[in-house]
């Protein structure tokens, strides 16, 4: 494939379905994603991945069933530009997240933390594409928690308590920068833009 069919061409990738635990039917039902392929309940649907063993593939035309990864090495100028990502040959992780159950709080290391122990930073963003009503999103500790706190409630439901809670409906974009702890509460289908690691 030359450079002026890339630039011309628009690539479509095979959505990579993923089965978690927390997993619903919107995927299927919302976006109608062929989740029929693998065992329920399926909770995610990568749709632009460069992560080794999850390489997003060109569904057609000239690129077809090329990886993303095969592309970003010989058309890297053409896809992302100049930028730097010496970890992943691709610089981003897309997916669709189908919460039907409430994710575990996540939090993934702030850039200097990351250093000291040589993984990668992880940012994110969420875009709420539909959610139930009074659904929520978890983001960030509520003002006053300590360390001790956070370790008396590590690993149970009580830990929800610390972490600030705010409604979310369709529309909503959430910024989650390496280091803030978050979790998905129920009924929400999420697009998530992130950095892969």
């Amino acid at each position: 494939m030359t450079t002026s069919q890339l630039s011309i061409q628009p690539l479509r990738f095979v959505p990579i379905l993923q089965t978690r635990i927390w997993g619903g039917t919107r995927l299927a039902d919302t976006l109608g994603k062929l989740t029929a392929t693998i065992a329920p309940p399926v909770g995610e649907s990568w749709e632009l991945s460069g992560l080794p063993g999850n390489e997003s593939r060109v569904v057609d035309g000239p690129a077809a069933n090329q990886s993303i990864i095969d592309l970003a090495t010989r058309h890297r100028a053409e896809l992302i530009g100049d930028i730097v990502d010496d970890e992943h040959a691709f610089p981003l992780l897309i997916k669709f997240l189908d919460a039907e159950q409430p994710l575990s709080v996540q939090v993934h290391p702030k850039p200097q933390a990351a250093a000291a122990v040589k993984v990668a930073v992880k940012h994110e963003a969420w875009y709420i594409v539909d959610a139930e009503p009074g659904a929520e999103v978890y983001i960030g500790l509520n003002p006053g928690v300590t360390a001790d706190d956070i370790r008396r409630t590590a690993n149970t439901p009580a830990m929800r308590d610390l972490i600030q809670t705010r409604k979310a409906k369709a529309g909503d974009c959430f910024y989650l920068p390496s280091g803030t702890l978050h979790a998905l509460g129920a009924g929400l289908l999420v697009a998530e833009v992130q950095t892969p690691s």
